[in-house]
């Protein structure tokens, strides 16, 4: 149904864009089979609709799956390209799905963890700062002393572009470039 923007090949990499596809989809799926959600796709093809699925508003309304755009809703399982009455929700926030399974927000999966498009492209990142989520998660598996991360998120969060045209996610702890966690707890911060 969805193919990804960054890789399609192993590791598969999926754009922000992507994810909210994906939980588009995963919210369609509640109330749909997935013979619908593949039908309401098809479907918005066939109207004409063939921009990213992350560009669209798609509900779920009374077995059908509706395209809401521009104050109009048309369905495109029950009566395809008919003009219908939906009522709106927000695929960005919690999903509880067909299993009963709490689906957390997108943008704030938990208190300590956000997802900001404006922010390193939506990759997750530590609540108020531009620090990798799984950098941190990697310390804490690594078993790195508490002090030490939180030197780390500190001087990261102090870095500053030094040249016109730089962005702070050029900058790195500890040489890193390989795609290894950077060094801690006495890693400089360099511009890779």
């Amino acid at each position: 149904m969805l193919v990804p923007e960054v890789s399609r090949q192993r590791p598969i990499l999926y754009s922000f864009r992507d994810v909210v596809a994906l939980r588009t989809c995963v919210y369609l799926r509640k109330d749909s089979s997935p013979q619908r959600v593949r039908q309401s796709l098809g479907n918005l093809r066939n109207l004409g609709e063939v921009g990213h699925l992350s560009q669209y508003t798609l509900v779920s309304d009374d077995g059908s799956i509706v395209l809401v755009r521009n104050d109009e809703a048309i369905d495109l399982v029950e009566h395809p390209g008919q003009f219908v009455m939906a009522e709106m929700s927000d695929v960005l926030g919690p999903i509880v799905n067909r299993n009963d399974v709490q689906i957390p927000p997108l943008l704030r999966p938990n208190d300590h963890v956000e997802v900001d498009p404006e922010i390193r492209s939506g990759h997750p990142v530590v609540t108020g700062t531009r620090v990798p989520y799984e950098n941190v998660a990697g310390f804490v598996a690594d078993g790195v002393p508490m002090r030490s991360i939180k030197d780390y998120c500190h001087r990261w969060m102090r870095m500053r572009p030094q040249t016109h045209g730089s962005s702070p996610s050029t900058w790195t702890a500890g040489g890193r470039g390989n795609g290894d966690r950077p060094r801690l707890p006495d890693a400089d911060l360099v511009r890779r």
